[in-house]
């Protein structure tokens, strides 16, 4: 009987269509993260859309390819690989979550391709809190870590953003955030 029961969940969720609803929830998902070099405080970081993503590839130099793994079964990279890979100085961006961030070789391209996701990436709540335009600034390696939180938000699952809208609903705040009303094309030009 408990077999049945989660045959039926599988086909359930197999039926999930690309909606339009479905595509607009994906870059209004918000996730509160914290940054350690700032003391713990909290920052608040949403999914990028395609169209986002090509534009950071443009101005960075990486191919959605390198941005997203390209190919690469991440999980089944050996030891061994990821150390090559970390010799080699030039990180495909996919793989900065595998990594520690101690033992990374930083490049002046990987910085700025994780600086380009927090300006499109980090979604402000209040305008003290719009720090987007001073990402360079963040100090240590704060940056680094608030790119690679929004880079693991490119992967969100059906159910996370399921789960958050119905929380947004509950608490029936539907305020809207300067990051849903000023887009970062506008905000970078």
């Amino acid at each position: 009987m408990a077999n049945k029961k989660k045959i039926e969940e599988m086909q359930a969720k197999a039926k999930i269509r690309l909606t339009k609803r479905l595509v607009g929830m994906g870059t209004k998902f918000r996730k509160d993260i914290t940054v350690p070099v700032y003391g713990g405080v909290e920052v608040t970081i949403r999914p990028l859309s395609g169209g986002e993503l090509d534009t950071i590839s443009e101005r960075t130099g990486y191919t959605i390819d390198e941005i997203t793994g390209g190919g690469l079964d991440l999980d089944k990279l050996t030891e061994d690989e990821i150390q090559e890979i970390k010799d080699s100085g030039d990180i495909p961006p996919a793989l900065l979550k595998k990594m520690d961030l101690k033992d990374i070789s930083v490049t002046p391209k990987m910085t700025r391709f994780l600086g380009e996701l927090c300006k499109f990436g980090i979604a402000p709540k209040t305008d003290e809190e719009d720090v987007r335009e001073m990402v360079d600034d963040i100090i240590g390696f704060g940056k680094m870590m608030i790119g690679i939180e929004i880079m693991s938000l490119l992967d969100v699952k059906y159910q996370e953003l399921e789960d958050f809208f119905a929380l947004q609903k509950d608490s029936s705040s539907e305020s809207s955030t300067l990051q849903d009303t000023v887009s970062p094309t506008e905000l970078m030009s």
